[in-house]
């Protein structure tokens, strides 16, 4: 039967967007040998050493700012679970917290790892339960309370006599100066416990910020209680008793603990700015990623409505009407599709064309967006893409912006001083009204999903239609052969005629002129 209840869910989830189901059969069908297992070596097991340099660095072109991007790979310096975890600031010391639980510090370039007592996760009870897979039970979020001088950590815990995994935050104690702990693990918040056969870790929430010198700010996450992804769940996010699917405020001192907001589906990012208000990025079924502004005793009505739809339909199930908020407090921005939001900041003392606004980071898009505010009102929002999935953000005191992917790395980026004071953005700034056309589309940097043309960069010698560009003609994809100085010239003379369907524009540009432009791109670089 269990296997049964596992190949349902499955079915109804499909492998896309919680794989970790996928593996949930499995682990009913091998129930029997867990009880042999050994739950330390299945922990150490998620532990790998990658190969290859540590360290890589590079330039990225945005609207307004050129930028360095400095990147340190952890697995590759030391054995590491890959995935999910998450990064604070200690002073301005970069702490990190792998999904075990794991604590470790950036010192002198290197990552370094601190011993700490064991998260209280019971994740040895978790091994060998019946729960599916260990990725389940994860770390969310890490943050770090000046006035508790403590680490706060959310995570999945177990408990072995209910058989049953619930959300927890705990806090340890800790010297700022050296990040050494300086007391136990004390458990400050406790969800109630799931109730599901197989829960969904990834959609958990789970992230935490300082409101103040006595509370913190928590996400709880629905773990698809909605009524669609398990139509027999009860909608979580919309009972008041329940934990799942809301905001709470906690005070550190004495785990009291109160409901900001409710109907929220699964808020990966948590932001309190310096003014005082709160953000909550939250993800969408297929579409209708949020950025809400929180305000006390409000709905967002997750899952009564959405702005996206359920996946593989056109339409929502639990609303009379699609793509609709009525009724609740709307977001102030959403994006279609989904990026996969994960956690914001408030941009500070990086640069004065950048500072006071929102950075938004994403998994599925793997990018970043900026987004310029007027008041409650988002202005614009500029993707930045990074081509890694983004699960957590700081900014250090030095202006410094560092990223967590999920594929162990920190990123570390910062403005391009010399490159901004040369004030030349590259190739078809140079005077060049013919390329600066061109750059309307067209760009010299690595091609993401948010760029409207291909790369420039490395163009003489490629191979026709294979930059990592999506949305090519059939015409061009059909092409065969290799861009060179006559090719070029023959499709910016006339793009359908060198290859059918085409979607670039006849520009009708004398012939110097095209000859000036190959002759630009024949030695251009991907910045």
């Amino acid at each position: 039967m269990l296997v049964f209840a596992a190949g349902a869910l499955f079915m109804k989830f499909k492998p896309f967007p919680y794989p970790q189901i996928v593996a949930a059969g499995k682990a009913a069908k091998d129930w029997r040998t867990r009880r042999s297992l050994d739950p330390a070596a299945v922990v150490a097991a998620q532990y790998a050493k990658d190969s290859g340099d540590p360290r890589s660095a590079r330039s990225l072109d945005t609207a307004l700012l050129p930028l360095t991007v400095r990147g340190l790979k952890v697995s590759a310096t030391q054995a590491f679970p890959k995935g999910v975890g998450g990064i604070a600031v200690v002073d301005d010391t970069l702490v990190l917290v792998d999904w075990l639980g794991g604590i470790y510090v950036h010192e002198a370039g290197e990552i370094v790892k601190r011993e700490f007592p064991a998260l209280p996760n019971n994740i040895a009870a978790f091994v060998l339960s019946l729960r599916g897979e260990i990725g389940n039970l994860r770390v969310h979020d890490v943050e770090y309370v000046p006035a508790a001088a403590s680490l706060a950590v959310s995570y999945e815990s177990f408990d072995p006599e209910k058989q049953k995994p619930f959300l927890a935050v705990s806090l340890i104690a800790i010297d700022p100066k050296t990040v050494r702990p300086t007391g136990a693990w004390k458990t400050l918040f406790t969800s109630d416990p799931m109730g599901a056969p197989v829960f969904a870790g990834q959609a958990g929430g789970g992230r935490l910020a300082v409101k103040d010198a006595t509370k913190l700010l928590l996400t709880v996450g629905d773990y698809n209680q909605d009524g669609v992804m398990i139509e027999s769940a009860k909608k979580v996010a919309q009972d008041p008793a329940s934990t799942f699917g809301k905001i709470f405020e906690i005070e550190w001192a004495t785990g009291k603990r109160r409901m900001v907001s409710l109907g929220h589906r699964n808020p990966q990012g948590l932001l309190v700015t310096a003014s005082g208000a709160v953000f909550s990025t939250e993800h969408g079924p297929a579409g209708g990623d949020e950025l809400n502004r929180i305000v006390d005793g409000a709905n967002y009505g997750w899952p009564n409505v959405t702005l996206g739809t359920d996946y593989g339909t056109y339409d929502w199930p639990n609303a009379k009407l699609s793509g609709g908020h009525a009724g609740y407090t709307m977001p102030t921005y959403a994006w279609l599709p989904s990026i996969g939001t994960s956690n914001l900041i408030e941009i500070k003392n990086f640069h004065p064309s950048w500072d006071g606004d929102l950075l938004v980071a994403s998994l599925k898009a793997s990018s970043l967006f900026r987004l310029r505010l007027d008041g409650q009102r988002v202005v614009y929002s500029e993707g930045i893409w990074l081509g890694n999935r983004i699960r957590d953000m700081v900014q250090l005191k030095t202006g410094t912006i560092v990223l967590w992917t999920d594929d162990a790395q920190l990123l570390f980026i910062d403005v391009d001083q010399p490159k901004l004071k040369k004030n030349e953005r590259g190739l078809g700034y140079f005077g060049q009204p013919e390329l600066a056309t061109c750059m309307a589309c067209h760009h010299f940097d690595t091609t993401g999903p948010t760029h409207l043309a291909p790369s420039f960069g490395n163009l003489i010698g490629r191979a026709i239609a294979t930059d990592s560009f999506a949305r090519y003609s059939p015409g061009l994809k059909a092409k065969g052969g290799v861009w060179t100085k006559e090719t070029l010239k023959q499709f910016i003379s006339n793009p359908d005629a060198f290859a059918p369907g085409s979607t670039m524009p006849k520009l009708g540009l004398p012939e110097a002129d095209i000859d000036r432009i190959v002759a630009l791109l024949v030695n251009a670089r991907r910045d």
